[in-house]
């Protein structure tokens, strides 16, 4: 069971998606505080649903998943949104790649590299031809809690309209050090939003070992 208490608007729902597993339990809470009296209404991508404050509802196709709105049933006005994506789990308890395009036994073909150690590098991915849509959302961030070493920034991540099905992004990590000194590795994530779906994919390196 998942409790959305829409601090944060997005929600990703793990989905064994097979027809023996039981669907996703999500409590959705809209925040009335300090309302007296509120009487509220959800909606489900503009369809109304519930009108009370918490909404259970479950979840385990794509089409259970989306942008859940509370609005005040007085003024109309926007109280709470989340928006919910289903990412489909393998028999492995691992996310099953469909839009990115995995290569040989890798669980994606997300990779990295670099001229030189000046701490700029860039990282590209490919997606399968059957998910080429304008639903398509990527984001690339840091999975490295400790920055000590020097915190890494990605620009937004653009397509490759020169190779079908590639997209790219620009990082940089900021106090570089020569390969001899490196002992932390970069982490990174790649985030893959398809419509109501959602993959990623990790990965670590050292810039000395993406320098081409």
């Amino acid at each position: 069971m998942h409790d959305a208490s829409m601090s944060c608007p997005v929600y990703i729902i793990d989905s064994w998606w097979t027809s023996e597993s039981p669907p996703e339990e999500v409590h959705l809470h809209c925040n009335v505080s300090g309302k007296h009296n509120a009487s509220v209404y959800w909606k489900k991508d503009n369809k109304i649903g519930s009108r009370d404050a918490s909404w259970k509802i479950k979840v385990k196709e794509p089409r259970d998943a989306g942008n859940f709105t509370c609005w005040s049933s007085s003024t109309n006005e926007l109280l709470n949104y989340a928006t919910l994506y289903i990412a489909k789990i393998n028999q492995e308890g691992r996310i099953k790649h469909q839009i990115l395009n995995s290569e040989g036994s890798s669980n994606s073909n997300f990779k990295c590299t670099a001229n030189n150690y000046s701490g700029n590098f860039t990282c590209s991915w490919m997606i399968a031809p059957q998910s080429q849509n304008q639903n398509l959302k990527f984001a690339v961030r840091s999975l490295n809690s400790d920055n000590t070493s020097g915190s890494v920034t990605c620009e937004e991540p653009i397509r490759d309209f020169a190779k079908p099905g590639r997209y790219s992004v620009s990082c940089k990590k900021e106090k570089p050090c020569l390969s001899a000194e490196e002992y932390q590795q970069i982490e990174l994530g790649l985030d893959v939003f398809d419509k109501h779906i959602y993959e990623n994919a990790t990965l670590g390196f050292f810039i000395k070992d993406i320098c081409e």
